[in-house]
């Protein structure tokens, strides 16, 4: 009886917990990197050329799942909303279909606690690419599962699809892509099952991938510049500010989670018999292994990083969870104890940090403010952020500016130390602000992986004279409670950005001064 109700109360509990998320969230504003992201998308739409005009380093795939999730569910901030919705939960189904056989509430329970872990870390991590991965991830294990499960090969063509979808947006899975396939494929040859079958399909949704990925840069004419991208951008980003091997794995797991898993999980996991002829169980702590690899790979220490780790690892505690349940004696009491803390405890801490988050971006709000006051049609082209994620690229896709050049950010641009990558955004920008500069410019006091401040401008000393010889500054905004909010190991300065007029330009009306 103790364990039906409690089985019960975990149910009713989560479901609140996930619709308070929903109520709470409803109005979060796209914040990070999810305006970049739709940002790449809308230049294409106005006819720039992604890599060649557009400076990002994703994959092909990643802007055309971007491209239909914004057809499908709605450009602005409340398309990106239920599109988060719609994620959370295909996570929360496919992990109940993954543990179907043993208990499906393992699978709410790790969806549910996900989806509270997740809120609780606010609109700055909200629909990043890693959520999509995770989705992706999830639906590629239900179906490698279902395949081994009923003997069919052609599920496996959906995981090839899904996992490789994954593996582009995010190139450090592309182990745990292809090792989950061979891990599936081992359990058949042990089963006695032709292998060829189930390999032809996997590898096929693979190539399909490939293929996508392939067509897109043969149509834009990109391959030169992607590649570019692979050999120099790349590598630049992954080691600026690399913080230390501990310093990540300490992050890697929330104090709450680490709590139950060492006090809870690891004792049940013990306990309970039939690891090593569990090739479930041995799949899905492949996939935490390589969550976590990736993890540190990407080398940032971010919160959302950490997503397909997260998702695993709660999988797995679910799991034990749930056997320990059904058992008898200290498993059983354990167990209980666990679920108990998960309702009376972490469920009210991860409500409560949901609800202290703010609704709006103040960055975001006041600088589309002050361009809207400026004229929008008059900006129309005419203006250029150098930011990253503090909310300029936010304020002009809300505004449907078409930004002067390409720009998605200024990361290479103030590079503490020059190279390739920094040589060539540089004169990428010198080229085009000599054939067409810009009327506005927005700053951001945003430097990557330092301490938020416009000492920024220091580091490409050119610029810094050009900007003071050329431009007026017209407006300077700071926000104090926004400075510890975005995902930078140093907070520095409060989060600020500041406007620039070009001199004699038509939209200062020509009052502040000949060029």
């Amino acid at each position: 009886m103790l364990t039906r109700w409690l089985r019960g109360l975990l149910v009713l509990g989560l479901m609140a917990g996930a619709g308070y998320f929903v109520v709470a969230s409803w109005h979060w504003p796209l914040l990070c990197d999810a305006p970049v992201m739709h940002t790449v998308d809308f230049l294409m739409q106005h006819g720039k050329e992604p890599y060649r005009d557009i400076t990002d380093n994703n994959f092909p795939v990643t802007y055309m799942v971007e491209g239909a999730a914004m057809r499908l569910f709605g450009a602005g901030d409340l398309g990106w909303r239920i599109f988060d919705f719609f994620l959370l939960t295909a996570i929360t189904l496919a992990m109940v279909e993954i543990t179907r056989r043993r208990d499906w509430l393992a699978g709410v329970f790790a969806g549910g606690f996900f989806l509270l872990l997740y809120g609780s870390q606010g609109p700055n991590f909200s629909v990043e690419r890693e959520l999509v991965v995770t989705a992706l991830f999830l639906g590629g294990y239900a179906c490698l599962f279902a395949s081994v499960r009923s003997k069919t090969p052609a599920l496996l063509l959906p995981y090839g699809f899904l996992t490789a979808t994954a593996a582009s947006m995010k190139p450090t899975f592309s182990f745990m892509a292809v090792a989950l396939l061979a891990l599936g494929c081992i359990c058949l040859s042990r089963r006695a099952a032709s292998v060829k079958p189930y390999l032809g399909w996997g590898v096929a949704g693979f190539a399909a991938i490939a293929a996508i990925n392939a067509s897109f840069l043969a149509w834009h004419h990109a391959f030169r510049q992607f590649w570019f991208v692979l050999r120099v951008v790349t590598p630049a980003y992954v080691a600026l500010g690399q913080p230390g091997y501990g310093e990540l794995l300490r992050k890697a797991l929330p104090d709450t989670v680490l709590g139950l898993v060492l006090v809870v999980g690891v004792p049940l996991a013990i306990v309970h018999r039939g690891w090593e002829r569990d090739w479930e169980r041995w799949a899905l702590l492949l996939g935490v292994g390589c969550g976590l690899l990736s993890y540190v790979l990407q080398g940032k220490g971010f919160l959302h990083h950490k997503y397909v780790f997260d998702a695993l690892i709660l999988l797995l505690l679910g799991i034990e969870l749930m056997q320990g349940l059904a058992g008898r004696g200290w498993p059983r009491l354990l167990a209980c104890g666990g679920l108990a803390a998960t309702l009376l405890v972490f469920l009210p801490h991860y409500v409560e940090k949901i609800h202290a988050i703010p609704a709006r971006s103040g960055l975001t709000d006041a600088l589309q403010g002050d361009l809207e006051r400026l004229g929008t049609q008059q900006l129309q082209g005419r203006v250029q952020c150098f930011d990253l994620v503090f909310g300029c690229l936010n304020a002009l896709y809300h505004l449907r500016l078409v930004e002067n050049t390409g720009f998605t950010g200024d990361l290479l641009l103030f590079f503490p130390e020059a190279g390739a990558g920094s040589t060539y955004y540089r004169e990428k920008f010198w080229a085009e602000a000599a054939r067409d500069p810009a009327d506005v410019l927005v700053v951001t006091n945003e430097w990557f992986q330092r301490p938020n401040s416009f000492h920024k401008l220091d580091a490409w000393p050119e610029f810094k004279q050009y900007l003071n010889a050329r431009y007026v500054l017209l407006e300077t905004r700071s926000f104090p409670a926004e400075g510890d909010s975005f995902p930078q190991r140093y907070a520095g300065e409060a989060a600020a950005y500041r406007i620039y007029i070009r001199k004699g330009s038509a939209v200062s009306g020509g009052v502040v001064g000949p060029s």
